[in-house]
C-alpha cells in the first residue's frame, strides 16, 4: 500500500492534512483533504477504482460541526455509465425528522 501525507495551510482553510494512498480492497486510489473553515471540519476527496470490473470516480465532501457531528455529506461521480449524485444534510433538532436524502441527478 502506498501512502502520503503532507501538511500545509491555504488561504480560507486552517489545518489542513492531506493524504493518498492506493486500494487495498479495490484495485485503485484515493486521496483527500481534512481542514477546518468557519467553524467546521471538512473532509473532500476523490476516489478512482474498479468496480465489478468497472471503471469508478467518486468526490465527497464531509461537513462536521466543532464537536465532529455530522452537518453533511455528498457523493458526486460516475461508476461506468452510471451517473452518481446524492445528497444527505442532518436536520435540525425538534423538526420531527432525522435526516433529509435528495438525489441531485
Amino acid at each position: 500500500m502506498t501512502l502520503v501525507v503532507t501538511s500545509s495551510k491555504l488561504p480560507n482553510k486552517a489545518n489542513i492534512e492531506s493524504i493518498l494512498w492506493r486500494g487495498f480492497v479495490l484495485p485503485g486510489h484515493e486521496a483527500c483533504q481534512l481542514f477546518s473553515r468557519d467553524a467546521r471540519w471538512h473532509l473532500e476527496g476523490t476516489a478512482v477504482f474498479s468496480h465489478e470490473q468497472q471503471p469508478c470516480r467518486l468526490t465527497y465532501e464531509v461537513v462536521c460541526d466543532p464537536a465532529w457531528r455530522t452537518l453533511s455529506g455528498k457523493v458526486e461521480g460516475w461508476l461506468g455509465n452510471t451517473e452518481v449524485g446524492i445528497q444527505i444534510k442532518t436536520i435540525p433538532p425538534n423538526t420531527g425528522g432525522l435526516m433529509r436524502l435528495s438525489n441531485q441527478m
